[in-house]
């Protein structure tokens, strides 16, 4: 594929990745897909549309892309992945991540389109890898929120795991995707547990003199 250029970068998060990747570009747009994520043909079809109209290309700078999420080869319609959506197509210089190693998404001004044909996320090739990401996140997710001066009590360890599950599969419907849906919920509800469980085990831990350096994760 002679037009392509493969880099290779440490990864050190969400945020920082895609800003430092968006720095190698070269070309006016900016499209961001994850390992995880596909580009299908109606998708393709519609961005060369957009960047092909009259006129020299679009009005606007900034796209939303609407996220179409599968676990374990079922499509998730709720639970709240059903309304996902993220900037991903953009002219270069137009939009920044935040520098979180997770969630990181760019907040576009009111009023960005969003285009009609979804990428597709698949987010777990098996139980053990989705499980060895939530893992992962929350790791880093508890990371951000240390740097950001955050704390967490019992009240939130016990707390907010438990709205999280409410919330994703009782009031966001995740009950109606079956199987796939409550496992996707309960896996949330346990993500968002060891994060706060292990900020209040590192603030627990700089009451004793503990020190975070590299490589303390």
């Amino acid at each position: 594929m002679p037009r392509v250029r493969v880099l290779e970068h440490e990864y050190l998060g969400n945020g920082p990745q895609c800003n430092w990747a968006m720095d190698q570009a070269t070309h006016p747009w900016v499209l961001i897909v994850d390992a995880d994520e596909r580009v299908p043909p109606e998708l393709a079809r519609e961005i060369e549309g957009v960047l092909a109209r009259e006129g020299g290309g679009p009005r606007e700078d900034v796209f939303y892309l609407r996220r179409e999420n599968w676990f374990l080869g079922s499509p998730v319609r709720h639970s709240g992945w059903g309304s996902d959506r993220l900037v991903r197509f953009f002219k270069r210089g137009a939009a920044r991540y935040p520098e979180r190693r997770v969630h990181s998404d760019i907040d576009p001004p009111g009023g960005t389109p969003t285009l009609r044909a979804a990428l597709r996320h698949e987010t777990a090739a098996s139980f053990s890898a989705y499980l060895e990401k939530v893992h992962k996140y929350a790791e880093w997710g508890a990371d951000d929120l240390h740097r950001a001066g955050r704390r967490a009590g019992l009240l939130s360890v016990a707390v907010r795991p438990a709205w999280r599950f409410l919330r994703t599969y009782l009031i966001q419907a995740g009950f109606l995707d079956g199987g796939a849906g409550l496992t996707v919920c309960v896996l949330q509800a346990y993500g968002t547990f060891l994060k706060w469980a292990r900020l209040w085990e590192w603030r627990r831990l700089e009451k004793d003199g503990w020190t975070r350096g590299p490589g303390s994760l």
